[in-house]
């Protein structure tokens, strides 16, 4: 009975007021959602491969090097040291204020997990990062939750 009541008060408010929306609220989108996927995970020797592709790498950071200026700039070297780097980790200086350390220092030597969309600076692969959460030490990442 009180279905019945419900439904009759539901399509009187329809006729009275026109259609009756409802607010769906909107989530943003996160790295797990279908179209917003998880960065493939490829080796250091495939990113020439995928450029224009966002991605996640693994790799050793064989050298790095900070140009401080106006515009500063720091350099993560993976797969090889400068000039024969196989990928560059691009930090520029809006980034760079965002962590709370030297990139340059913390990073350089260390195995580390760097996530983005991969571009070309000069025929060589390059991810530009927008900040630290791009990326992790690799022995720094949260142990993963198996269910």
């Amino acid at each position: 009975m009180k279905k019945g009541i419900i439904t009759i008060a539901f399509l009187a408010a329809t006729q009275a007021f026109g259609q009756i929306t409802v607010p769906i609220p909107q989530r943003k989108p996160t790295l797990d959602d279908s179209k917003g996927a998880r960065p493939k995970l490829i080796s250091i020797d495939q990113a020439a491969k995928f450029v224009g592709d966002s991605v996640t790498i693994v790799d050793s950071v064989y050298n790095s090097r900070f140009i401080p200026g106006s515009n500063s700039i720091t350099l993560l070297n993976l797969g090889g040291t400068y000039p024969n780097q196989k990928l560059t980790v691009v930090i520029k200086d809006a980034a760079r204020k965002l962590f709370a350390f030297a990139p340059e220092e913390r990073f350089n030597g260390k195995r580390i997990v760097v996530s983005g969309r991969i571009t070309e600076h000069k025929g060589k692969p390059q991810i530009e990062v927008s900040g630290p959460a791009q990326i992790n030490l690799l022995e720094e990442l949260p142990p993963r939750k198996i269910d």
